[in-house]
């Protein structure tokens, strides 16, 4: 297991989330997706996501994924149904939610420090420029880039640019954070070194986390439920799953468990029946492979 440098606490300036009373953080009813209103993609999809949840999308590229993430974070329209958050229509507001992408996203005549500032803009327009980039300094340490305030996205690597991303997402100050296979380009030791980071950050700050990946030990590691996206002729096939797995701080142990390898097994196993029953369906009405 990789360990972080440091753990590094929030800034005082912006308070940790606050817990709330109501149970599901969001509530997604009966949504319907299609592209130019002939390809379905998603199928009256309900979804509840529990405060503080950590909840992980799975499935073959091309079922909707993080096209349901999208809606959930208001960057794509939906034909039918309704995603709420916090007791607030999407159609509504724009959700408070903080977003991080495969690509990063930074903006490129910017430096790390710079790119934080201008999220923190948006939430804290009363600061000085002075306070706005010591907090954006404290959000680039809290992701063991301290040392890099000052580099533009072409001076960092992969892994670099992905906690700077991170850090601006944090630093919006919303409990709720979605990541869209945010480590899938990345080497494996980054890759690690930023999940134990998300693991770390979501257990200080009790952030509800929706995070879509490709990867079974990945989706283990981090999920306390897997939701399961398998195409189907007309729409996404879900499912949702627990995660029964007791996470610990060693993560060869983890991996390397009978609890973690037997679940891993019946996780892939329901993943390929689900994308099996599918294509069954689809020959059994004639459309055909």
């Amino acid at each position: 297991m990789v360990v972080l440098q440091r753990e590094v606490e929030l800034p005082i300036e912006i308070p940790e989330p606050k817990k709330r009373v109501r149970n599901n953080k969001i509530e997604a009813r009966a949504i319907d997706f299609s592209y130019d209103g002939t390809t379905k993609i998603l199928n009256n999809i309900d979804l509840d996501v529990k405060e503080g949840e950590f909840l992980v999308f799975m499935g073959p590229s091309g079922c909707g994924k993080s096209t349901f993430l999208r809606m959930i974070a208001g960057l794509e329209g939906f034909d039918n149904g309704d995603i709420v958050i916090n007791g607030t229509s999407v159609k509504e507001a724009h959700p408070d939610s903080g977003v991080v992408f495969q690509d990063y996203s930074l903006f490129p005549w910017l430096t790390a420090q710079a790119n934080v500032v201008l999220a923190l803009k948006q939430r804290n327009k009363k600061k000085s420029k002075k306070e706005l980039a010591h907090i954006a300094e404290d959000y680039l340490t809290l992701v063991n880039l301290g040392h890099a305030l000052k580099k533009y996205p072409g001076q960092m690597s992969g892994g670099m640019k992905q906690r700077a991303a991170i850090a601006r997402a944090l630093s919006y100050g919303s409990d709720l954070l979605l990541m869209d296979e945010p480590f899938g380009a990345l080497d494996p030791v980054t890759r690690m070194q930023l999940q134990d980071l998300i693991v770390q950050i979501r257990a200080q700050q009790n952030r509800t986390v929706v995070f879509v990946t490709h990867d079974v030990d990945e989706a283990i590691y981090l999920a306390d439920r897997i939701i399961i996206f398998a195409p189907g002729k007309n729409g996404a096939v879900t499912k949702s799953i627990e995660v029964p797995v007791k996470k610990g701080t060693n993560r060869q142990k983890l991996f390397e468990s009978f609890e973690f390898r037997s679940f891993r097994e019946s996780l892939l196993n329901e993943m390929n029946e689900q994308i099996l029953n599918s294509i069954k369906t689809e020959v059994s009405e004639g459309a055909g492979i």
